[in-house]
């Protein structure tokens, strides 16, 4: 099995438009997510698309077989998807600031299919 881990960059902007801030974490694929690609191969799955992003407060150890996040406080709908370099999909949701505001944000998640 590929051990699929890449670089999210988050980046969070002033209401002006001007960058707040910007957090590189590390992320992975889980095992639902590995399954998902094995099917498509296949031909049984035929949506990859990344559509939701989803963040939360739980600051539990991420497993493989993770299926959503451990304590998630919202959820919105990817706004627009365009390519990077090579490997690299550039994914933007817009999250306000009172969305956000709930608690602090330990966990972020992206769902596809």
């Amino acid at each position: 099995m590929l051990n699929w881990i890449g670089e999210v960059t988050i980046t969070v902007l002033n209401t002006d438009g001007s960058v707040k801030d910007r957090i590189i974490i590390k992320n992975d694929i889980k095992t639902v997510g590995y399954n998902m690609f094995r099917d498509a191969l296949k031909g049984l799955v035929a949506d990859l698309q990344i559509k939701y992003v989803a963040w939360g407060s739980s600051s539990t150890a991420n497993t493989k077989g993770q299926i959503k996040l451990g304590t998630e406080f919202g959820r919105k709908q990817i706004t627009s998807q365009t390519n990077g370099s090579d490997g690299v999909l550039n994914s933007t949701t817009y999250i306000a600031p009172y969305e956000a505001i709930s608690s602090t944000i330990e966990e972020l998640g992206w769902f596809a299919g």
